[in-house]
């Protein structure tokens, strides 16, 4: 800190513009750490979800939860992805976490239905191979959790600067 305090005057200015920062700050990580959240961390999840050709449902329902910047200035959020089949299958979390084989089948007298090499074809059940996890999630965020933690950090001390040291 670089600055001269020569005065009354001068210690009551910094001590406004100390509370001026208090005041102003718990708005301002939000907000910034929101941000960066989305750029960081979302969107690079986004990007590799398409990459593994997961539904648009998928990544629609991908979002960040929770948000909050803890006392010791470290963030904290969840990574909600949450798409459920109509029969209540959770297929975001198993594209994550990944699935053993298993059999799908159809709901009352309705039948499950798929097209084939333009074909429409009609079951009441069949087995499937199951999701290989993909941990897209896991590991985008603890990939890219650093990064976003370390953009969050300078532009607090650049607010800081602004607002304090002027």
């Amino acid at each position: 800190m670089s600055s001269n305090i020569s005065s009354k005057q001068d210690v009551m200015k910094l001590l406004f513009n100390v509370t001026r920062f208090e005041m102003q700050y718990p708005r301002f990580i939000e907000e910034s750490a929101r941000q960066i959240i989305d750029q960081e961390i979302l969107q690079p999840i986004k990007t590799a979800m398409r990459s593994f050709r997961y539904s648009e449902k998928i990544i629609d329902g991908t979002f960040i939860d929770n948000l909050f910047v803890n006392d010791n200035g470290f963030i904290q959020f969840d990574v909600v992805s949450d798409y459920k089949s109509e029969l209540g299958f959770d297929v975001a979390k198993a594209r994550e976490e990944g699935t053993k084989r298993h059999f799908i089948k159809a709901v009352g007298k309705a039948a499950l239905s798929w097209v084939t090499n333009n074909v429409r074809l009609f079951s009441k059940g069949h087995w499937v191979k199951g999701f290989t996890k993909s941990n897209i999630i896991k590991k985008t965020t603890e990939i890219r959790f650093p990064i976003a933690q370390e953009r969050i950090t300078q532009e607090s001390v650049i607010f800081f600067n602004r607002m304090v040291i002027q």
